[in-house]
């Protein structure tokens, strides 16, 4: 009712008209809120797990689509990659010394063989893995050196490769003379237990046995032998 002093309808219902945008902008402001806090989340790279960043892919300011890769993660305990030859018999558990090389008075941190992987058929070569006892202070993908204990083998002897016919990869024999005064060649049969180098560390042939190590190829079983000198023992 319009009355003396007082507001008019019309006005009133401009008012409320008013009232009623201002609300309406306001919902609109809030609803552009939670998009822009939606977007600003997506943007938010989150890894599952603590871990270094090795390399990027994705490109600032370009939109990707769910599941594409934008970086790569190395998470978890840094393990230690090398490959050493199939017969050297190592096995999980065996320790391990890991140093610097960049570093030349580094100290060496104590390490375990982890895992063994497959043998590759064409080089002869096995991968394994060793975990150390605590990290060491250099970035992911330097080169260390890393010092294997070998298995203990209270029966080995170290004979050079030369003296060796391989009959398989584990398993070859060698010629080995007699205790006579003048000695006759014996094929003895030994099993391979690992490299050293040029030589090979074998189980099977006594101490102090005397044994050929050149021309094995053209001998036979029975030679007489005139030993001329002795150049070393083994």
């Amino acid at each position: 009712m319009d009355v003396a002093g007082g507001i008019s309808t019309g006005t009133l219902e401009e008012r409320a008209a008013l009232a009623e945008a201002a609300q309406g902008k306001y919902r609109a402001s809030i609803a552009a809120l939670h998009q822009a806090q939606i977007q600003l989340a997506e943007a938010d790279i989150r890894a599952p797990e603590d871990g270094w960043v090795i390399s990027v892919s994705g490109v600032a300011g370009r939109l990707e689509d769910a599941g594409t890769e934008v970086l790569r993660l190395a998470a978890g305990v840094p393990d230690i990659h090398i490959k050493v030859p199939a017969r050297s018999h190592f096995k999980v558990g065996d320790a391990a010394e890991v140093t610097d090389q960049s570093d030349q008075h580094a100290q060496f941190v104590h390490a375990t063989v982890r895992e063994l992987g497959p043998i590759d058929e064409t080089s002869q070569m096995q991968e394994v893995y060793i975990r150390p006892d605590h990290s060491l202070p250099v970035p992911l993908g330097s080169l260390v050196t890393v010092a294997l204990a070998p298995p203990v083998q209270p029966h080995a002897v170290r004979v050079p490769l030369t003296a060796l016919i391989s009959d398989d990869q584990n398993h070859a024999h060698l010629w080995s003379l007699t205790e006579e005064k003048t000695p006759q060649l014996v094929q003895t049969s030994v099993i391979i237990i690992g490299l050293r180098g040029a030589d090979a560390l074998i189980d099977g042939l006594k101490p102090q046995t005397r044994i050929v190590t050149s021309g094995v190829d053209s001998l036979q079983a029975g030679e007489r032998v005139h030993i001329s000198s002795i150049t070393s023992e083994r």
